[in-house]
């Protein structure tokens, strides 16, 4: 059987090497064959590849957890358990999951929706890329709905333009790695800085300085509206906003603007409201 080597770093930065075989049996009994040369990403705690379920023919992704501290596998499990009660075209939809023991370690993985065309940090820093507004308009529209449909069961706090992925019809809000239940996250200390460095709501930052504050669903409506403001004009959402620096439909700018307000209490409480906001300013244009 051949193998595959999953390329990891410590915390000292020093090289791992974790063998796997190239076939395995999830959790549903089905078989997936993992492509060792379609390597699809990596990150400080994971990589992805894609892999093949041997009886459909199906291709997926297939991530693996490589961060073996308990708080890292913890968030790892609990991502899976809120993926597998989503139900959401603008979601990720969970397919399959389990864990395979090699060199003393448990290395669980999860498998997913395969999106070959990247990611809106792909599109918007590196390709340069330019929506207009009949491209973005609904997607806006679309994934609000999806963190309503989320926020029923968790809340994101890592929305960033690397964690929307596009499909070929929808965009499609990603990675629950940093999520947590409703009933209270019992995994993250105090003063952990929480959430992407460069799309942390002010909350965050708060608390990531000793200062108290509460991260909820009104953050991340926080961040995706600073990712469709990003879509929009073309920068980041960063100081003092006013309608000069808005280069969109005049309609869209009062929800949005709403949406980014430093103080969480202004905001929409939750992708479901922010969501009603959109789609009335929409239908009163």
């Amino acid at each position: 059987m051949a193998t595959i080597y999953l390329h990891t770093k410590d915390l000292h930065k020093k090289n791992k090497v974790y063998s796997i075989p190239n076939t395995i049996i999830a959790s549903s009994d089905l078989a997936y064959s993992i492509l060792e040369d379609e390597r699809l990403g990596e990150g400080g705690h994971a990589a992805v590849y894609k892999c093949i379920e041997n009886t459909s023919g199906i291709e997926y992704a297939i991530k693996f957890q490589l961060n073996f501290s308990a708080k890292a596998i913890k968030r790892f499990i609990n991502s899976i358990e809120v993926l597998k009660k989503l139900k959401h075209n603008n979601l990720l939809r969970y397919v399959d999951s389990g864990y395979i023991e090699t060199c003393n370690k448990k290395i669980y993985y999860l498998i997913m929706d395969l999106y070959e065309n990247g990611n809106l940090e792909d599109k918007l820093c590196f390709e340069k890329k330019e929506f207009k507004p009949e491209e973005y308009i609904a997607q806006f529209l679309n994934l609000s709905h999806g963190l309503a449909a989320f926020h029923k069961y968790s809340v994101h706090r890592d929305i960033k333009p690397a964690n929307i992925l596009l499909g070929d019809r929808d965009w499609v809000l990603a990675d629950y790695g940093l999520c947590t239940l409703l009933q209270g996250d019992k995994i993250t200390r105090d003063t952990e800085r929480v959430g992407p460095v460069l799309w942390m709501t002010p909350e965050a930052i708060n608390k990531a300085i000793s200062v108290e504050d509460e991260i909820n669903k009104s953050s991340d409506v926080y961040q995706l509206a600073s990712i469709f403001w990003f879509v929009v004009n073309h920068k980041h959402p960063t100081g003092i906003l006013t309608k000069k620096d808005w280069i969109g439909p005049d309609w869209l700018f009062p929800p949005i603007y709403k949406a980014l307000s430093h103080n969480k209490l202004k905001r929409y409480k939750d992708g479901n409201s922010f969501y009603i906001a959109l789609r009335r300013a929409q239908l009163n244009q």
